[in-house]
């Protein structure tokens, strides 16, 4: 057997191992941070041995889409869906943002807040928190930071926030 059988032996099975990740993983870039290379020259290598083809990412990202709605909806939080998918907080807002969703994730949209809940629903929020539930547990069962939470308080109750 020659060198350059040997050596395209060794790529190939480099390649199918690339696959086999690319595949359980999900996307080009989280291949290419275990091999360290670029997700550009991943796909070049699994072009090469014609185990995708072009556009293939993209058809898959469809896919990866769906899997962040189904997450998102299932109530895993943005931080915790980042990280399984192998993106960034911002993209994952984005999607779900896109995905019409975005009213469930108030963490990352706390400017919109006050045009997605109503005075009554911070009015029955603010009465578990009176009711001796801490301010913490009533933000996190609706997946929000409790100073969040407090600042809904103080702008849908306003003055009557102290004396509620």
């Amino acid at each position: 057997m020659s060198r350059k059988q040997v050596s395209d032996e060794a790529a190939r099975k480099r390649a199918l191992e690339m696959f086999a990740l690319y595949q359980e993983l999900g996307s080009l870039d989280a291949v290419g941070q275990r091999y360290e290379i670029t997700r550009q020259r991943v796909h070049q290598i699994l072009h090469e041995h014609g185990l995708i083809e072009p556009g293939a990412a993209r058809r898959n990202n469809s896919n990866k889409i769906f899997g962040i709605i189904q997450k998102r909806k299932a109530g895993l939080s943005i931080r915790q869906i980042a990280q399984e998918v192998n993106l960034s907080r911002s993209t994952i807002a984005r999607k779900v943002k896109k995905a019409g969703l975005a009213d469930i994730d108030l963490r990352y949209h706390t400017g919109k807040i006050s045009k997605q809940l109503t005075k009554e629903d911070v009015i029955e929020l603010y009465k578990r928190r009176k009711e001796g539930e801490s301010a913490a547990s009533v933000a996190r069962s609706i997946g929000i930071h409790q100073r969040t939470l407090l600042r809904l308080f103080r702008k849908f109750i306003g003055d009557e926030y102290e004396n509620f």
